[in-house]
C-alpha cells in the first residue's frame, strides 16, 4: 500500500506522490459502463471528463453529442460553459495581481474603485469596509444577484454595466457577519483587475493565466467562445438553452474544455507550478485552500474554492449550474489526484460523477479509499433543556435556498426530524453537526450558527409558532397572486401569499418578508423585495405578474 502524505504538510507543498503512476485501467473501465447509464437517467446530451493524476492526464473521455441532433460527438476537446468554476480562475487571477504586487488581499474595495457604493439598513459605511478578501471568500454581505445582468436577467447588457448597477442593490448583511455565496464578490474582484491593469478582464487572465499554462482552448470572451462549432449546448430538460449573454464573467462566464482544465488541476496539485517554473507563491495557494475568517478547519470556503475532507485527506473544489449547463473541477492534493467533469444539462451528474471518480483513483493508488476522521461536537456534556428557552427556538430558519423547522418533540429540540443533544442552554449537537442559537435582548430567536465538517454557516429566523399576529396590512391583497421570471429561456414561479397577518413569498419554503419601508422588504436571510405596479423584485430578480 502506497503512504499518504502528512496531513500537518502546507496543501501547496505536498510532494510525496507515488514513484509511478497506478493502474487506473479497471477504474476508467467502470466508469466507461456507468456514464452512459447516468446520462441516460439525468437525460444528458453530452459529457467530458479527464482524470489527473500530478502531471499527468490519465484519461481524456467524451460521450454523447453537444446537441439533440446528434451530428458533434463530444470529446475530451469540446468546449463548454463552466459556469461557477470560473470563480476559481478568478480567484487565481486576482493572487497573481498580489503576487506582482498590484493589490493586497486585504485592501478596502474602495481603494481600487473608489466610486463604489451600495445600500445598506446596517450603516454608511459598510461599503468601505468590504476588502478583496471578503469578495473572494464570499464574506461581503453581497446579494448573490444584481439589478442588471443577472441570471434572471435576459436584457442584452455589458459587464461594466453589470457592476455599475450594484450601487442599487441592498447588502444582505453587516460585512464580514456570515458567509453568503454570491456572484457580486467575484465581478467586483475582477473589475478590479480590469482598472488595476487597464485590460479587458478576458485579456488579462487569458496573458496572466492561460497562456503560461497552456490553456489554449480557454477563454471568458464569450463572442469568442460563440463562434466555435465544438461549443456544447445547454440544455434545461428537454428544451436547449438560447444564446443568452452571461454578464456575469468573473464569476460565471468562463469557457474552456477537459483538455484544459486538466492542466490547470495538474499546475494545482503541483503546487502552483507549470512545467516546473512556479507561478504562484505556494503561502497565496495556501491561502486559497484556507477555510476564511468565519470557518472553521476542516472545511468551508477559501478563496473561489470550496474545502472539506474527503478520503482522509482535503478536497479542493468548485462547481458551476447554469444556462443549461453542469460542472465540476476537484482534486486531493495529499493524494495528487484530479478529476474534471463537464456536462450540458441542469442536473447533479458531474457532482456525483466526480465524487465517484475521485475515489476510484485513490482506491487505485492506496488500495483502499482511507475514511474521514469521524466529526463530533459531543465534547460538552449533556445537559437539561430549560422548556421555555425550548419553546422560543422552534420555528423555521432560512438555510440557503430553503428552510429547517426545529420542533420540541417530548421535551427535546429536533431538527426536521433529529433529535438533538442540548449541550448549553442555546447549544445542541447532533450526528456530525452543532447548532448554536442567537436570541436578541428580548429573548427571542434572531438565527441559528450551524457548524459541520464543512464550515460554519449563519441561518436567519424566518417564523414560528409562537410569533404574534401580524398586522395583515389591507394594500397586500393588491400584490397577493402568482409571479413568474425568465431564467436560461423558461420560467421560474413564485407565489405571494398572506398567513397569520404576513406577508409571505412562497420560494424557498415560505419566507416571512420583513418591512423595511413602504413597499420595500427583506427576507429572513437579507434579499431585498420590491413591490412595484406590474411585478416584484426579489434579490434583483424581477418577477412578472401572471393574470389570473
Amino acid at each position: 500500500m502506497r503512504r499518504l502524505c502528512s496531513a500537518a504538510v502546507s496543501l501547496a507543498s505536498i510532494a510525496c506522490a507515488a514513484p509511478s503512476t497506478p493502474d487506473y485501467g479497471p477504474a476508467i473501465a467502470e466508469l466507461e459502463r456507468l456514464i452512459p447509464e447516468l446520462m441516460r437517467a439525468a437525460d444528458v446530451p453530452g459529457l467530458s471528463i479527464a482524470l489527473v493524476d500530478g502531471p499527468e492526464t490519465v484519461w481524456l473521455g467524451g460521450f454523447g453529442h453537444t446537441d439533440r441532433t446528434g451530428a458533434r460527438p463530444v470529446t475530451g476537446q469540446t468546449t463548454f460553459s463552466l459556469q461557477s468554476i470560473s470563480k476559481t480562475y478568478t480567484a487565481i487571477g486576482v493572487l497573481l495581481a498580489v503576487e506582482s504586487g498590484r493589490l493586497g488581499l486585504d485592501d478596502p474595495l474602495v481603494r481600487h474603485l473608489p466610486d463604489f457604493s451600495i445600500r445598506s439598513r446596517f450603516g454608511d459605511d459598510e461599503a468601505g469596509r468590504i476588502t478583496i478578501r471578503h469578495l473572494l471568500s464570499h464574506w461581503a454581505g453581497l446579494p448573490h444577484e444584481a439589478p442588471v445582468g443577472g441570471n434572471f436577467d435576459q436584457r442584452p447588457t455589458t459587464f461594466e454595466r453589470h457592476v455599475e448597477s450594484i450601487a442599487d442593490a441592498w447588502l444582505m448583511s453587516p460585512v464580514g457577519f456570515r458567509y453568503s455565496y454570491s456572484n457580486l464578490g467575484p465581478d467586483l474582484a475582477g473589475y478590479v483587475l480590469e482598472r488595476l491593469t487597464g485590460q479587458p478582464f478576458a485579456e488579462y487572465v487569458r496573458a496572466a493565466l492561460f497562456e503560461p499554462l497552456g490553456m489554449t482552448a480557454s477563454t471568458f470572451d464569450e463572442a469568442l467562445a460563440r463562434r466555435r462549432t465544438d461549443l456544447a449546448r445547454g440544455h434545461a430538460g428537454d428544451r436547449e438553452v438560447p444564446d443568452l449573454q452571461i454578464a456575469i464573467v468573473p464569476s460565471g462566464g468562463m469557457y474552456s474544455t477537459a483538455r484544459d482544465m486538466a492542466r490547470f488541476v495538474s499546475f494545482m496539485l503541483a503546487g502552483g507550478a507549470i512545467d516546473g517554473r512556479t507561478l504562484l507563491a505556494p503561502e497565496l495557494l495556501d491561502q486559497m485552500a484556507t477555510p476564511q475568517l468565519g470557518f472553521e478547519r476542516p472545511g468551508g470556503y477559501g478563496l473561489g474554492l470550496s474545502v472539506r475532507p474527503m478520503a482522509g485527506a482535503t478536497l479542493l473544489a468548485h462547481g458551476g449550474d447554469g444556462y443549461g449547463y453542469a460542472t465540476m473541477q476537484a482534486w486531493i492534493p495529499e493524494h495528487r489526484v484530479g478529476v474534471v467533469v463537464l456536462s450540458n444539462q441542469h442536473s447533479s451528474i458531474a457532482y456525483e460523477l466526480a465524487d465517484s471518480a475521485l475515489r476510484k483513483m485513490v482506491r487505485a493508488k492506496l488500495g483502499q479509499v482511507p475514511p474521514d476522521p469521524p466529526v463530533s461536537f459531543d465534547d460538552a456534556p449533556e445537559v437539561e433543556p430549560d422548556p421555555a428557552v425550548l419553546s422560543r427556538l422552534a420555528g423555521s430558519y432560512k438555510r440557503r435556498s430553503s428552510l429547517i423547522r426545529f420542533a420540541v418533540v417530548d421535551g427535546a429540540l429536533h431538527a426536521d426530524s433529529t433529535r438533538l443533544v442540548a449541550r448549553g442552554p442555546t447549544t445542541f449537537s447532533g450526528p456530525g453537526v452543532r447548532y448554536r442559537f442567537a436570541l436578541g435582548p428580548d429573548g427571542a430567536p434572531r438565527g441559528v450558527e450551524m457548524t459541520s465538517c464543512c464550515g460554519l454557516e449563519y441561518w436567519p429566523y424566518n417564523d414560528g409558532p409562537g410569533d404574534p399576529p401580524g398586522p395583515n396590512r389591507a394594500w397586500w391583497a393588491t400584490v397577493v397572486g402568482s409571479y413568474r421570471a425568465p431564467v436560461f429561456g423558461g420560467f421560474h414561479p413564485m407565489e405571494v401569499s398572506v398567513r397569520r397577518g404576513y406577508l409571505y413569498l412562497d420560494w424557498g419554503g415560505g419566507q416571512r418578508l420583513r418591512e423595511h419601508a413602504p413597499r420595500l422588504y427583506f427576507t429572513p436571510d437579507g434579499e431585498s423585495v420590491r413591490f412595484l405596479d406590474d411585478r416584484v423584485e426579489v434579490g434583483n430578480r424581477p418577477f412578472s405578474r401572471i393574470p389570473r
